[in-house]
């Protein structure tokens, strides 16, 4: 798969899997991942991310007092 395509595919993946506050927090994530922890914003990184997310939606299913 070529680059564009991937990026594509990650991009409608993200719009379409993650609500307003979801797309936030991974954003979050994304920025402190590259600022603090020198991730290099790559396929990887959005993968980082985007298991991140789904724990964090995973935890609030769990307790949603926690969110």
């Amino acid at each position: 798969m070529n680059d564009k395509v991937l990026s594509s595919h990650l991009k409608q993946q993200f719009l379409l899997e993650f609500s307003p506050s979801e797309r936030l927090y991974f954003l979050k994530t994304a920025k402190e991942a590259i600022l603090i922890y020198k991730y290099i914003p790559e396929e990887d990184l959005y993968h980082y991310c985007y298991f991140l997310t789904q724990k964090k939606r995973l935890d609030f299913m769990k307790d949603p007092t926690a969110g």
